[in-house]
């Protein structure tokens, strides 16, 4: 999405408008993901391959592509998880810690973070398989932030 373009314009404007009363410059609670403890082993890609097979691959499939909308313009219904359309290597997701903090308390989907499916240890593994996948690479590596 070009930075001037309309898109943009639209999107800054409806974040500014959902954080007015919002404090500047705190940590809100609640905010960003709930810290998920150690795994009790390294984390393991073959343990999460097979979590994968086993929770993960009926929504994102077997390839990790996902599920495109009826019309492939509008993008996914189910994000792809590794290859050039899925998140790239400078995204959060592309972290260890965030993968599996999220994984753990989001997946799989229509699960609550109080009650999650995963147990840590499956959580910190599946994360391990996915960011260990090709994807396109951070597209800020090398420049300097804005």
């Amino acid at each position: 999405m070009p930075d001037n373009g309309r898109e943009m314009q639209a999107l800054i404007a409806y974040v500014k408008f959902v954080g007015i009363g919002s404090p500047e410059g705190m940590r809100v609670p609640g905010m960003g993901l709930k810290p998920l403890p150690e795994p009790a082993e390294q984390p393991v890609t073959a343990r999460g391959e097979a979590v994968y097979a086993e929770f993960c691959a009926n929504c994102h499939k077997v390839d990790g592509q996902g599920e495109k909308r009826l019309q492939p313009a509008i993008g996914y219904t189910i994000p792809p998880l590794w290859g050039d359309d899925s998140f790239n290597a400078g995204a959060g997701m592309a972290r260890l810690d965030s993968a599996a903090a999220y994984i753990h308390d989001n997946m799989p989907f229509g699960i609550d973070y109080q009650d999650p499916v995963l147990s840590v240890q499956q959580a910190w593994d599946v994360a391990a398989y996915l960011v260990s996948k090709p994807r396109s690479a951070d597209p800020h590596a090398g420049t300097s932030a804005p």
